[in-house]
């Protein structure tokens, strides 16, 4: 009987968090709408298209462009399927500069096409150790230096980030380089709650402080997931 009451406690509560997140992207995607002319969505974590999916219904590809960019090379047959003349896709990791990177998570997954691919070497150490040998090997690019190119081009530049733990290199990158104030809104997750207990506290101070920033920036910044 108790263990059923906390089901349904949990079950709704992540029933009006669903429809809180959509309520809030709704209205700030109205709010963007009214303010520019010429926008811009960037999904940096993309996986299968998930999170464009998503957003796509409220940031409607009619005014906004968009580009999709993913690491994985199991994803990327999937996601060609959706680009066009408004939808870009970059095969590439998000990083804070243009370099060759080891991969971790997929090998350690049984799904090939994991949202968990990273490259953060401890990310997910909560729950198990990565392999050197079982790294696959990625080229990155500058997110800082794509959304000031892009920033030539548009007025309005919405970010999505779900990039497995690189958000804790690539948004100081952001802060340092003020690419950061080019950005509208970012929807992101953090996955400081993935880190074993012996360095959770560490990203969880430099979750605070890259917030902090950010907000004091005026930019916006809600939780995607």
């Amino acid at each position: 009987m108790i263990w059923n009451l906390f089901k349904i406690k949990k079950r709704i509560k992540n029933y009006l968090r669903h429809y809180y997140l959509i309520f809030k992207v709704w209205y700030i995607s109205k709010k963007i709408i009214r303010n520019g002319k010429k926008f811009l969505f960037i999904d940096c974590g993309s996986n299968l298209g998930q999170g464009f999916n998503f957003f796509k219904n409220y940031f409607k590809t009619t005014i906004f462009d968009y580009i999709l960019i993913e690491p994985n090379p199991h994803c990327i047959e999937e996601l060609r399927k959706i680009t066009n003349e408004k939808i870009t896709l970059i095969e590439k990791g998000v990083w804070s500069h243009e370099t060759t990177q080891k991969f971790y998570g997929i090998n350690e997954s049984s799904d090939l096409v994991t949202s968990g691919g990273t490259l953060i070497k401890n990310h997910n150490s909560l729950w198990y150790r990565t392999e050197e040998e079982n790294t696959l090997e990625i080229k990155t690019i500058s997110l800082s230096k794509l959304i000031k190119d892009k920033n030539k081009d548009y007025d309005t530049i919405v970010l999505k980030m779900d990039i497995e733990s690189s958000e804790f290199i690539v948004l100081p990158s952001l802060i340092e380089s003020n690419s950061i104030d080019l950005i509208s809104h970012i929807f992101i997750e953090f996955h400081t709650k993935y880190f074993s207990s012996e360095v959770q506290s560490k990203y969880r101070e430099l979750e605070k402080k890259i917030r902090n920033t950010i907000q004091s920036k005026n930019i916006g910044l809600t939780n995607w997931i």
